[in-house]
């Protein structure tokens, strides 16, 4: 991006990151986002699954996604178990944004 910028005119262009911490176990969330958190882990994970038969048609079988897919969901609503009685697992994502600015000219 910061190269499309420089050849499409911009001058001063600076980056910037922003980082969030989405660790469920941390007791800066409220439980309710810190599950929301867990369920978008799970919600990847699972999407993930749907580019299998275009990446590997004649190696990945469907029945063979459908069980990874059941494995999946067997460890998030393990992990939400968990989390609901207290047993921190410490599981850390960081998401991070790049932001650029530079002025037009």
């Amino acid at each position: 991006m910061p190269s499309l910028m420089n050849k499409y005119g911009f001058k001063n262009i600076q980056t910037h990151y922003l980082t969030i911490n989405l660790t469920p176990d941390s007791e800066q969330f409220a439980k309710t986002f810190a599950i929301k958190m867990i369920e978008a882990n799970r919600r990847v994970h699972l999407d993930s699954l749907e580019y299998l038969p275009h990446i590997a048609p004649d190696i990945i079988t469907e029945e063979e996604i459908k069980k990874w897919a059941e494995e999946i969901n067997r460890k998030y609503d393990k992990r939400i178990e968990q989390y609901v009685s207290g047993n921190k697992y410490w599981d850390a994502n960081v998401s991070v944004t790049m932001v650029l600015r530079g002025v037009k000219c």
